[in-house]
């Protein structure tokens, strides 16, 4: 048997982790893309004894080191270890080279020549922890036996971390955590988060295809309250509240996705309409989707878009039928819910809740490449 024909099948699926672990690592470093001519100075080396210098170079050096981990497992599969090795430290020295070089255009950056040394030898600890440990990468969830499930939750997981910027001062972390301590009381809110919640078990359960446990949920709440450290996210108490809620109901109150699906659209209903009572003179409806998302700047509109997507996508999954007709049925509801905040003067009416429903139903439509299997897993547990 030789060399190659010992080593493990290289799958297509083993370049994605590589891939998005470089993506987030540009992102990251680039973010919030703000280019301008001339450059500044390229590779500066400036050292300075102080605490946010070497809170910089630890978060450099830990940001590589899943590179040159999953890099070296990757290129291990092709080349020798000690090439391997060599390969990924290239990889990840020419990735830290090129971001710096584009931070020198970023009126938000300075290119750093210490920021490039740590970036390297960051690839450098995790490819040879890859030597040393020699672990297998298998995926932790069956994310392609119930893929449409996967990209519901993968959305609901982007409105909970956009943009991955931390918030960089002590005092913006006093400042998100008193907004979550002394966020308006409204029942409904409880409401709605603890539905939302019961929602993300069933899919859970799905994706799982056993019950989560209670302990596992209750810990799953907790990254409610760990969202103030995120930079543009605004938790509040009434949703941890609500979740906590959800996590008592499981306890003792198991629905199936299509017994608790009516539920779910009854809260969409009076989530649209939220809040009751308040009417005035119709205003414009917009027509031009994604208006309000247009108008609202910043990274708090593409969490909204992220997380409708998530309750619109699970709408039309949870009921396990046709994906045709509840992308139509869902649709011509929201429209009209829209149309009824006209009345509203703290909504904005438009038409972009709608379009997104039926972006979401065609996308579902094309992924849900399973169907038996997901039909297994939304259906398994019954009440």
């Amino acid at each position: 048997m030789t060399s190659t024909e010992s080593k493990p099948p290289l799958r297509q699926g083993s370049v994605i982790p590589l891939l998005a672990v470089a993506l987030l690592i540009t992102y990251g470093s680039l973010y919030p893309f703000r280019f301008a001519l001339p450059r500044k100075d390229l590779l500066t080396w400036q050292l300075s004894l102080t605490p946010g210098f070497f809170r910089d170079i630890v978060i450099n050096l830990l940001m590589y080191c899943p590179l040159g981990f999953l890099a070296c497992r990757l290129l291990g599969r092709l080349t020798g270890r000690a090439a391997s090795f060599v390969l990924a430290i290239l990889m990840g020295f020419s990735l830290s080279a090129a971001i710096e070089c584009l931070q020198a255009f970023d009126l938000g950056r300075y290119s750093s020549a210490v920021d490039l040394v740590m970036n390297t030898a960051g690839t450098c600890l995790g490819a040879a922890a890859a030597l040393v440990l020699r672990l297998e990468l298998r995926p932790v969830l069956p994310i392609r036996r119930n893929p449409a499930i996967a990209v519901l939750l993968l959305c609901l997981l982007g409105s909970w971390v956009f943009p991955l910027i931390p918030r960089a001062h002590f005092a913006e972390w006093q400042a998100a955590a008193a907004f979550f301590r002394t966020a308006p009381f409204h029942p409904a809110l409880i409401v709605f988060a603890c539905v939302e919640w019961t929602v993300l078990r069933i899919l859970l359960d799905s994706l799982l295809l056993r019950r989560v446990r209670t302990l596992e949920f209750l810990l799953l709440t907790l990254t409610i309250p760990a969202r103030i450290l995120i930079s543009s996210q605004a938790p509040v108490w009434t949703e941890f509240a609500g979740a906590l809620l959800a996590v008592a109901l499981a306890s003792r109150w198991r629905p199936s996705a299509a017994a608790f699906a009516p539920w779910f659209w009854l809260d969409i209903v009076a989530l649209e309409l939220f809040p009751f009572g308040r009417f005035s003179a119709p205003q414009p409806f917009g027509w031009m989707p994604f208006g309000a998302s247009i108008i609202i700047t910043g990274p708090s509109a593409l969490a909204i878009l992220l997380k409708k997507a998530f309750l619109y996508g699970a709408a039309i999954l949870l009921p396990g039928r046709k994906l045709q007709v509840l992308t139509a049925a869902l649709a011509l509801l929201l429209f009209l819910l829209e149309w009824l905040q006209r009345f509203q003067p703290s909504r904005t009416a438009e038409i972009t809740d709608p379009v997104m429903t039926v972006f979401m139903g065609i996308f579902l439509f094309f992924v849900r490449n399973r169907p038996a299997a997901e039909k297994e897993g939304l259906q398994r547990l019954r009440l």
